[in-house]
């Protein structure tokens, strides 16, 4: 089971994939494309033109490879750990450049493209950004999409006209990653409905972003339950919007009231949300209501752990790794994968366990694209071998001095790499025999990680290249100097400006309750003279309203001071950040 006491889908046709068999291009291809990012060693497809406009074997094999265009791509395979992604699911390749050059018999307008994708930055979905340049348009004046959604998709409908590239004030994220526009952008354009697009998006650009995995007072947001089951599905109104409105669900679904008490939006949870957009991508909505329905049977996948709850581990059965029944019932069985996991017996009904899908896992997101990445290969081990090798690797530390206790460390003293850090990017570099600490767990030694940083990083792989190894550990030892003048008074600062705000509220407390005594004393027994001081004022019924005015002014010296250092913390802030 996963550690304790951490708070202690293909439709059901392909549920698990079978290795698949050797294509004559000379690779297996994958189950699915491969559209989101990987770095799994795997071959990828590229034109000379643009090697970094990457096409994954199940799209060479399903679209190219039967073409007379089969050896105009070149394949390689990549095991150098970047990410990559299959670029021909773009719909403007895959709809319309690629199709219409097996017609004319010629590649160079798809190149072209190619060439021009791959100087474009990635959307950045819903991350928000600033000083970036976004598509936009004067009739959903609260919309904006990126360049390579824009590229993607939007530029191959009749409604790229109304779109113009412009530099707003402030920060933006993408509307392309929206799922109402992903929905109904093609049905609308179609029929060539730009009022309606206009209309409805307007609508959705107004609404506030879901919550997420995060609870939130029931009157802070619209809300919608399914009519007649799963009992638990419950949707905010964006979600709503983006999944179920203006479909053939729409009607499955009725608005309640809110209230005074926390609630939370089923659409935010991972394993309800998988296969809702998965059912979208292969339009057969019947995999997500499957899903939910088996989900609402289990206990929910809390933040804070499961306690008397199922879970599912692999054969290989992983130490610390488990995942709930929930996410088994709305991930691994739409997607994929079932025949490979079995119910853990061992847990213990009165322990509290995490689930390793849950995010506030520190390991979800990796043990996620493991797992997507074996559902694609068809290999049940990928994720094995990931579980069993990361499950109990604890994140980098960074710079984290106190939180580096009892941990593994290789590298030097000057140059610590953790355990994550030395799985990730040390492991095997040209600079590992000559290390002086090897993995040997430190009980009473606090470390920070010396090597997270992208800058640490190139002079390491430069010290690997040249094998100067002494001017590296020079540079490492100087930072070290650096950190202790910027970070660690940083921190004193810090610690110092809160203890003082503390000391400000209590005396200012006690400012009011000596004031209040005093006043009360005066209401019964009156005054006959005043009292004061050039410090707290004049005028004062009784030494008690005196002494609490004086309090009071002392709590304004000490919040006009909290704050003060913010020069200097940002100067040291700079003087650190030279040598990150």
């Amino acid at each position: 089971p996963p550690v304790s006491p951490q708070p202690a889908a293909k439709p059901p046709r392909v549920t698990t994939p079978e290795p698949p068999k050797e294509h004559a291009c000379g690779v297996k291809p994958l189950a699915d494309c491969a559209s989101g990012l990987t770095s799994h060693p795997q071959y990828w497809f590229f034109h000379a033109a643009a090697p970094d406009f990457t096409i994954c074997s199940r799209c060479y094999v399903d679209h190219i490879y039967d073409t007379r265009f089969r050896d105009a791509f070149t394949k390689a395979y990549y095991s150098d750990k970047v990410k990559r992604r299959c670029r021909f699911e773009s719909r403007r390749v895959k709809d319309t450049l690629f199709p219409a050059a097996i017609e004319s018999g010629s590649l160079s307008e798809c190149i072209a493209f190619m060439e021009k994708r791959m100087t474009i930055k990635d959307c950045p979905q819903q991350n928000e950004m600033e000083g970036e340049s976004w598509y936009m348009t004067p009739n959903i004046p609260l919309s904006t999409i990126c360049p390579a959604c824009f590229e993607d998709t939007i530029s191959i409908s009749p409604f790229a006209k109304h779109y113009q590239l412009q530099k707003p004030q402030g920060a933006s994220f993408c509307d392309g990653s929206v799922w109402f526009l992903k929905r109904k952008l093609k049905d609308y354009a179609e029929e060539d409905n730009w009022a309606k697009f206009t209309e409805e998006f307007n609508t959705r650009c107004k609404l506030p972003k879901c919550p997420g995995f995060n609870n939130i007072k029931a009157n802070e947001r619209t809300w919608y339950k399914s009519k007649n089951g799963p009992s638990g599905l419950q949707a905010c109104g964006t979600c709503y919007f983006d999944y179920f409105y203006a479909s053939e669900d729409e009607d499955k679904f009725e608005q309640v009231a809110g209230g005074d008490f926390e609630t939370r939006c089923s659409m935010g949870q991972f394993n309800i949300l998988i296969p809702m957009q998965h059912a979208l991508e292969l339009e057969d909505r019947s995999i997500f209501w499957k899903a939910a329905y088996g989900v609402d049977k289990q206990l929910f996948c809390h933040t804070e752990g499961i306690k008397g709850g199922t879970f599912y581990t692999l054969p290989n059965d992983p130490p610390g790794w488990g995942i709930c029944g929930a996410c088994y019932e709305g991930i691994i069985k739409p997607v994929g994968g079932s025949r490979w996991f079995v119910q853990d017996k061992s847990v213990d009904p009165n322990l509290t366990y995490l689930c390793c899908f849950n995010l506030n896992h520190n390991r979800a997101p990796g043990g996620l694209q493991a797992y997507v990445d074996a559902r694609n290969v068809g290999d049940w081990k990928i994720l094995g071998d990931w579980t069993a090798k990361w499950t109990t690797v604890p994140p980098c530390n960074r710079i984290k001095y106190k939180a580096g206790k009892n941990r593994r460390w290789w590298g030097w003293g000057v140059v610590a790499i953790c355990e994550e850090c030395y799985l990730t990017f040390a492991e095997g570099t040209a600079l590992e025999p000559r290390f002086a600490l090897k993995g040997a767990r430190e009980p009473d030694k606090e470390r920070m990680c010396d090597l997270f940083s992208p800058r640490m990083r190139a002079l390491y792989m430069e010290a690997c290249n040249t094998g100067d190894l002494q001017n590296f550990l020079a540079f490492a030892e100087q930072r070290h100097v650096i950190y202790t003048q910027t970070v660690m008074r940083i921190e004193q600062i810090l610690v110092n400006q809160q203890i003082l705000a503390m000391q400000a509220q209590s005396t200012g407390i006690q400012g009011t309750f000596y004031k209040s005594m005093g006043w009360m004393q005066d209401t019964t027994m009156g005054h006959s003279y005043t009292v004061g001081n050039s410090y707290a004022g004049y005028g004062h019924a009784n030494e008690w309203v005196l002494k609490g005015y004086t309090l009071d002014r002392q709590a304004d010296e000490m919040r006009s001071q909290v704050g003060g250092h913010v020069s200097e913390v940002g100067m040291l802030e700079a003087r650190w950040k030279q040598v990150e």
